[in-house]
């Protein structure tokens, strides 16, 4: 194993609070000559190419709060201009570095003039919180929407490997037996630190990321599981309550950019359901 992996995995190890994950991306920072080689070896390690390639931009473990929802990936995704300018931007400090990704729902569109559309449809999913009209305050159109999630630090992304590709080739890596155990253990304890940062949900949302997680957590969590749109295409989606502070949902589907055949409501309602279950098993 490469020797930045292998530090980077010791790291994740102890981290537990936002300040934590301030301090490896300064970690990042000052071995940022060493990432494009250190990338090099790894795309040529995992026979990653194409859309496929990992990129030797700075690496992004997380944007906006670990406190509220927090949103679980695989890896970041990449584009040519957005990660580009965001990439200079980052290099010119460890300060602008670790703000932009703190501070991502705020800095981030003024960064790179834009805000990035995929964010929009997560962002509905605060309402999977508690109180969350309340806490989230009203939007009345996409840019007040992205400054409440920035102001109420309600929302947040995760990412299970923390450098950008166009597509995800490194999660069947993982799922496969004879996978590289670096790979495995660097997916495993970024997972382990995002639990210990103690969310109040974490939402898987893929196909992938739902095996990987179950694969991960193993017997260690009790699932419970709700049909959406039966008389449709079959859905499943899961959910188990981690620990007192963080529950878990998983969907195997990409909700936030594929096509689908149940809305918010009917996914929030499963959920509520689940979560009633939930609570007659612990009085049981």
């Amino acid at each position: 194993m490469n020797k930045f992996f292998w530090e980077y995995i010791e790291r994740l190890k102890t981290k537990k609070t936002p300040e934590d994950v301030n301090a490896l991306y300064c970690w990042f920072w000052d071995r940022k000559d060493e990432i494009p080689q250190t990338i090099e070896a790894a795309n040529k390690e995992l026979g990653l190419s194409g859309e496929f390639e990992l990129k030797s931009d700075l690496p992004c473990l997380s944007v906006g709060s670990t406190s509220g929802l927090l949103i679980l990936a695989a890896n970041p995704s990449w584009n040519e201009f957005s990660n580009k300018t965001e990439n200079d931007y980052c290099l010119t400090s460890p300060k602008n570095y670790c703000s932009i990704m703190a501070d991502f729902f705020e800095l981030h569109p003024k960064v790179v003039k834009k805000r990035i559309r995929w964010w929009s449809k997560p962002i509905s999913f605060i309402q999977l919180l508690p109180a969350w009209q309340q806490r989230f305050g009203q939007s009345k159109n996409s840019a007040e929407k992205w400054q409440n999630a920035h102001t109420s630090k309600l929302i947040g992304g995760w990412d299970l490997f923390p450098f950008h590709s166009e597509s995800d080739g490194i999660t069947q890596l993982v799922l496969n037996e004879n996978g590289p155990a670096w790979l495995k253990d660097c997916m495993k304890e970024s997972l382990n630190a995002a639990f210990r940062l103690s969310p109040e949900i974490i939402l898987v949302a893929s196909k992938s990321g739902c095996e990987l997680t179950k694969k991960i957590l193993g017997s260690e969590v009790l699932w419970h599981e709700q049909v959406l749109s039966p008389q449709k295409k079959k859905t499943s989606v899961y959910y188990c309550r981690y620990s007192a502070a963080t529950e878990i949902i998983a969907i195997p589907y990409q909700i936030f950019s594929a096509h689908r055949t149940f809305t918010n409501v009917e996914f929030f309602q499963a959920i509520d359901l689940m979560r009633a279950t939930t609570q007659t098993h612990k009085h049981n």
